[in-house]
């Protein structure tokens, strides 16, 4: 739920790049020997960042590396000739590096530098103008636009500017992207128009791709289960254990390939699993009690605390206090209020309300549309 997918769904790719099959007649390594094998090292530096992206911790001198990867990108970037495949992927790459550099500079507490955005996008421009697809460096037109449209979002608060990109990379079938534009299906963000059915319809064609685009698929399949229970709009006769079983399915294989017991942020897609059994009745402590064990994003990690009763709502909101992301805000703050609301404790929903209200549509837009279900009332497009 919400454009957490502009994260999570973005550092993974560029995890399972390295891994990626070249699809049949996909050029295979660009350019002389040593400028790939120095394109593989600083990919390899930047995939290792893009892990630490999560909590958020970059080692000490990153930005000074960040600026040597750029450096040595650039005078790839210079000796390759427009269109070429070494360029394209030193360009995609240079894009990546300048994107980290911001985020460095984020967590240092450091203003960002506006131009290293902007140089990322004429980066990202320059990949789709060439129209070379590498899948296995993760450089391909659709993905380019997919990063275009994150670094328009995120680090140029241009809306209109990243929807176009998005809706651009959706229509190659690009699984992020098509979540992106289900959400504003959903929620009329971006200036879309609200069809609630198109918006299924987008989430199920991102379930197709099963884990091929990382998380994406089994966002998709939750977001069809909630946009079930909270609408009333289904897909056929489709219920929402069914899509709840396909999104455990896809985070399986994941957790297969990658190791890790949280990835995806698995323990919010558990506690919406738990609020879903619980509207019809049914009290799921084992799925709740591994939300707690396995939650390690501090957001989801407050938020099972209190589903569990382990917890009040003044701890909570004290744990919110200390969280940065005002998407996983939203997130935590739905799951309490969805839960109060449940339990017949009508101030503390309200209360949630009302913070999602403050944190706003463009980052709640999701949530305050599954509240209305409750009858509460937003200013977000009807």
């Amino acid at each position: 739920m919400t454009r957490r997918v502009l994260l999570a769904t973005y550092v993974l790719l560029l995890l399972l790049s390295g891994r990626a099959r070249a699809e049949e007649g996909t050029p295979q390594a660009p350019a002389r020997p040593d400028v790939v094998a120095t394109l593989r090292t600083i990919v390899g530096h930047l995939n290792a960042l893009e892990a630490r992206a999560r909590p958020g911790a970059y080692p000490p001198g990153a930005g000074r590396e960040l600026q040597g990867d750029v450096d040595a990108l650039t005078t790839m970037i210079n000796a390759a000739p427009f269109p070429s495949q070494a360029r394209s992927v030193a360009q995609y790459t240079r894009a990546r590096a300048r994107n980290l550099q911001t985020a460095v500079l984020e967590a240092d507490g450091a203003s960002p530098d506006p131009a290293l955005a902007l140089g990322a996008v004429a980066d990202l421009d320059a990949v789709i103008a060439a129209g070379i697809d590498l899948p296995s460096w993760g450089a391909t037109v659709a993905n380019a636009q997919y990063m275009a449209g994150i670094v328009a979002e995120n680090r140029l608060h241009d809306e209109s500017v990243a929807f176009a990109y998005w809706d651009l990379c959706a229509q190659r079938g690009h699984a992020g992207c098509l979540n992106i534009m289900a959400v504003a299906r959903l929620t009329g963000i971006g200036g879309q128009k609200v069809d609630i059915k198109a918006a299924l319809d987008l989430h199920a064609k991102v379930v197709d791709t099963g884990t091929n685009y990382a998380c994406a698929g089994a966002y998709s399949a939750l977001d069809i289960a909630v946009i079930g229970y909270f609408t009333g709009v289904h897909l056929a006769d489709d219920g929402e254990k069914k899509w709840i079983d396909k999104a455990n399915g896809l985070l399986d294989e994941l957790a297969v390939a990658q190791g890790d017991r949280d990835l995806c942020n698995r323990a919010q897609f558990e506690l919406l699993e738990f609020l879903l059994s619980l509207a019809i009745g049914t009290r799921d402590e084992d799925t709740l009690r591994h939300a707690v064990t396995r939650a390690e994003e501090p957001a989801t990690k407050a938020a099972a605390l209190y589903l569990s009763e382990l917890s009040d709502a003044d701890r909570f909101d004290a744990a919110m206090d200390g969280v940065v992301s005002p998407y996983d805000k939203c997130e935590a703050r739905f799951d309490v209020l969805w839960y109060a609301q449940l339990t017949g404790h009508a101030d503390i929903a309200k209360a949630q309300d009302d913070a999602l209200k403050k944190i706003g549509f463009t980052y709640c837009n999701e949530q305050l549309v599954f509240a209305r279900k409750f009858g509460f009332r937003d200013d977000g497009p009807q």
